[in-house]
């Protein structure tokens, strides 16, 4: 809902929730350089909720989330470009900048009319995310807390936290 221009400047790691941020944005730039993106959570043991898996169709389509969320994608920035998770590249020292540049376009335009067309081109997608919260979240939200999710992911924490060492 919100009307103004969103730009996501990614600079590095974007996994799960990260991806979620950037998918919310109106276009996303990404850092050549490092950084994965994605929804990886079934790997992790997450179940989605569906308000995700329909903004993520919003932006890439049916196929595309299908495969990155059954498959668990992370992509490197050049994949996340060819797939369209990304809608541009950059040098990371150039992101910011970069990111400024979409914005002022977008703010030169008349703003009326330019939010006017993001609420149409978003009508659909904000429509099939009219939902009451324990409809979207509940079964997210139980699996998040049961047992065997909190053992599983607090493996997957002590081995990202070991790759630091």
């Amino acid at each position: 809902k919100f009307s103004k221009p969103l730009v996501a400047a990614v600079n590095g790691h974007a996994p799960a929730g990260g991806c979620v941020l950037a998918l919310c944005c109106d276009y996303r730039i990404m850092a050549q350089e490092g950084g994965r993106i994605g929804l990886n959570e079934v790997a992790v043991g997450v179940v989605l909720p569906s308000p995700v898996v329909e903004l993520s169709r919003f932006v890439i389509g049916s196929e595309k989330t299908s495969h990155m969320i059954l498959n668990a994608t992370l992509m490197d920035p050049e994949e996340a470009h060819t797939f369209g998770l990304v809608n541009e590249l950059c040098p990371a020292d150039l992101l910011i900048d970069v990111c400024q540049k979409r914005i002022n376009k977008w703010l030169s335009f008349d703003q009326n009319a330019w939010c006017h067309a993001k609420k149409s081109v978003r009508a659909t997608l904000m429509e099939r995310l009219d939902m009451p919260f324990a409809d979207a979240y509940a079964s997210t939200i139980r699996h998040w807390w049961a047992p065997d999710t909190r053992r599983a992911l607090g493996e997957q924490i002590a081995k990202l936290s070991a790759g630091k060492k």
